[in-house]
């Protein structure tokens, strides 16, 4: 339990900004449950967010953020 804490404390100060990222838990909950699909094709996966859910750009935001933050994996 307090593994996913830590992933979770981590991922919320690298990612998110403004109110998001002080937030409680479940006031993450609308973010953490933002409806996708996880699609693959020639090789590539992809996430398709639902555009109109309320909380998606924030996540958008985050996961570029994010994925600036952390290192490239080596092949």
């Amino acid at each position: 339990m307090l593994a996913a804490q830590d992933v979770m404390t981590f991922t919320q100060a690298l990612s998110l900004s403004g109110r998001l990222r002080v937030a409680e838990p479940k006031t993450l909950r609308h973010l953490l449950h933002t409806p996708g699909r996880i699609t693959r094709s020639a090789r590539r996966v992809t996430l398709h967010i639902q555009h109109d859910w309320p909380t998606a750009a924030e996540l958008v935001d985050a996961y570029q953020r994010l994925r600036t933050a952390l290192p490239v994996p080596a092949d």
